[in-house]
């Protein structure tokens, strides 16, 4: 029998409640025991070749629908910054500073956590992110009027959500 996300969340659910119950009942006898309740006694460490896990599981869906809104391609269009684009796009810029605040990245040098990041590149499907240095580069070239032109990509990103499904 296959089972659902909703059934294997409130399997756990319901695991979590007994074991809490189970804590509650046995408080006592711990209290006697005078033994730690936190400890790292069985915990272990894997590395995997085919599971990967990103802190951040969202990202990737956010980067899907950057796609399939049309934004990234509203960016590329609207914003010209660049002269040559090797390897970079201004929306790849763009998209490398959105993912640095999704992942609680506060400075450009955080931008170097996430090209670091093989489960990240991962699910953002990206060989490879802009560094710091070149993310730095990139921001100084911004003016005034490239902002309004990032802004009215955003918005006809926005007004293109209402009809956009992602598979």
């Amino acid at each position: 029998m296959k089972w659902n996300v909703a059934k294997k969340v409130a399997r756990r659910k319901c695991r979590v409640l007994k074991r809490l119950e189970r804590a509650r009942q046995q408080r006592f006898i711990r209290e006697l025991n005078a033994t730690s309740v936190i400890g790292a006694n069985s915990i272990r460490y894997e590395l995997s070749e085919r599971i990967h896990a990103v802190n951040h599981g969202g990202i990737g869906m956010m980067m899907k629908l950057a796609r399939n809104t049309g934004l990234a391609d509203a960016i590329d269009r609207r914003v010209d910054l660049l002269k040559v684009h090797a390897p970079y796009k201004e929306s790849d810029h763009v998209m490398a500073h959105v993912l640095n605040m999704l992942c609680g990245g506060t400075r450009l040098e955080h931008l170097e956590l996430l090209r670091n990041n093989d489960s990240l590149l991962n699910a953002v499907g990206a060989d490879s992110i802009p560094g710091p240095t070149t993310a730095g580069d990139f921001c100084r070239r911004f003016t005034a009027d490239d902002l309004g032109s990032l802004t009215s990509a955003e918005f006809r990103a926005i007004h293109r959500l209402r009809t956009v499904t992602i598979h």
